[in-house]
This record gives C-alpha cells, sequence and structure tokens, in this order.
C-alpha cells in the first residue's frame, strides 16, 4: 500500500503444514480464482534454505483454510487460473494443473527450467509462462486448443511456442504496466 492512512492487520488462523522445528512457511502467492481465495506457501528449512514442502490452501470467506493440495520437496511458487481451472507454478519448474476432478495433476509439456517464477492468463485458451532458464529469464505461452468430434468437444494437448518480445510482451505491458511504471506513473 502507498498514500496515507492506510493500515494491516493479521489474518487469524492462516493455515500451516510446518511440523515445527527449523520450519518456516510463508506465503508465495495470493489470488481470486473462481469467486475464492487460493493462497499458495513454501515451507523451507531455516538452518539450509532448502525447500521442504509447499501448500496451495482455499478459502470462501478468508477466515477458513483448506489444503487444496500439499508437496513434499517442492511448493508452489504462484498460482493463476486458466481456462477456468486452478493452475500452480513449482519451485520445480513443472506446472500443475485442476483436472476434472479438482486434482492438481502435472502438466507434461512445459519446457525443462529451474522455476516457474510467474502465471498470467491473458485469455481464456492462453497463459504466459515466465520461467527461470538455464541462461536466465525465459516466457512461453500456454496456449490451449479445442478440437469438435462426433461425439463432442475435446482439450487438445497445449503447446508451449516461445514468445516475442515486440508482438507478445510488449502490448501486454504497454496495457497493463504503463499506467504505474511509465514516465507518468507514481
Amino acid at each position: 500500500f502507498h498514500g496515507s492512512g492506510q493500515t494491516f492487520a493479521e489474518v487469524p488462523n492462516m493455515p500451516s503444514s510446518t511440523s515445527g522445528g527449523n520450519q518456516l512457511e510463508f506465503s508465495t502467492d495470493i489470488k481470486v480464482i473462481k469467486g475464492e481465495l487460493f493462497l499458495a506457501s513454501t515451507i523451507i528449512d531455516t538452518q539450509t534454505g532448502n525447500v521442504i514442502g509447499g501448500a496451495v490452501y482455499q478459502s470462501a470467506d478468508g477466515f477458513t483454510w483448506a489444503p487444496v493440495k500439499t508437496w513434499t520437496n517442492d511448493s508452489p511458487l504462484t498460482i493463476a487460473e486458466h481456462d477456468g481451472a486452478l493452475v500452480a507454478g513449482m519451485v520445480s519448474g513443472n506446472i500443475e494443473l485442476e483436472d476434472p476432478n479438482g486434482n492438481l495433476v502435472q502438466d507434461t509439456g512445459i519446457p525443462a527450467n529451474t522455476g516457474v517464477m510467474s502465471l498470467l492468463e491473458i485469455a481464456t485458451d492462453t497463459l504466459l509462462v515466465g520461467i527461470r532458464g538455464n541462461t536466465g529469464a525465459e516466457l512461453y505461452r500456454r496456449v490451449t486448443t479445442t478440437v469438435t468430434t462426433g461425439g463432442g468437444t475435446t482439450p487438445t494437448t497445449p503447446t508451449t511456442p516461445a514468445l516475442s518480445y515486440v508482438t507478445d510482451v510488449k502490448p501486454i505491458m504497454q496495457s497493463a504496466c504503463a499506467s504505474c511504471h511509465g514516465p507518468n506513473g507514481l
């Protein structure tokens, strides 16, 4: 927050997956998805700094939380909604997608990387995926298409083509970021 008169109050009853000892759990992302709050967290070993787990929690009211999924040796760094489903970008470089049963399952189409740092849905069928690549920051586009057959519609395997800064990223940044981060921004 910036400006005057803003105050913060801690939300009571926050969820936790830690077992005590040398563990610290902290929030990595929070989003409203499908009309409810979703919170991603990471648990680290305070002596080594290594990730030892993480979780995604869901809340309808911001006070009562239920785990969606917990992980050991991996954790979500970012969450988003894509094509009406929850998506989690992981420390391991994986993406987990919500299946029709509400379970988060691994997507096998993401290029090799060392961490999914950001997710942004720019259309119901298009998700931007910011990753930490072996040579630095990389941005990919995950496109989900639907094929109509005699028996109905079936989602196809998504594609993740590399993006062009000039044609894909710059227009989004100009429309979404320039008002605050441009020459006249605060």
